[in-house]
């Protein structure tokens, strides 16, 4: 009986997702990609996404890739440390990623998200700007207590 009971809670809980207003679903979509990254940085020996990882394409907009890609190419052509050092989604080199929680709003095909959580003890917060876009949502801006990625890398005389 007890695979009854769980076969019939969870077709409820289908039915209760498939009710929910599209704005609901939608926000929740959002909230579940950005769950998704930041699972990459919970616990111990958590590693992180690297920069240049395949995977990053899936996560930032092709705009806010350039900017970072740019910044690399550009450091290593001076040979000298890239403007973003460390990791924009930590706002931090090294972390101990605990107590997380995301909070979405989403506006039509944008939406913020406010990323708390404990980094090695210590109170952070970063907040993400997300497009949506034919392929998913698409991380746009990062701003931590450092600022925003995109006035951080974007157009200046260096």
């Amino acid at each position: 009986m007890p695979s009854r009971r769980l076969f019939l809670l969870s077709g409820l809980a289908l039915l209760a997702a498939c009710l929910l207003p599209a704005s609901a679903r939608a926000q929740q979509a959002a909230r579940d990609f950005v769950a998704g990254i930041y699972k990459f940085y919970v616990g111990n020996n958590a590693e992180g996404i690297p920069l240049d990882s395949p995977l990053i394409g899936k996560i930032l907009t092709p705009g806010l890739r350039k900017l970072i890609d740019d910044d690399a190419a550009l450091a290593e052509k001076r040979n000298e440390p890239p403007e973003l050092n460390g990791d924009p989604f930590i706002d931090a080199q090294d972390w101990l990623v605990t107590d997380l929680n995301i909070d979405v709003k989403e506006q039509g095909r944008a939406a913020g998200a406010r990323v708390t959580f404990k980094n090695a003890g210590e109170d952070r917060t970063v907040t993400l700007t997300l497009v949506k876009t034919r392929a998913g949502w698409r991380v746009d801006d990062i701003v931590g207590a450092t600022g925003s990625l995109r006035a951080m890398l974007g157009p200046k005389s260096r």
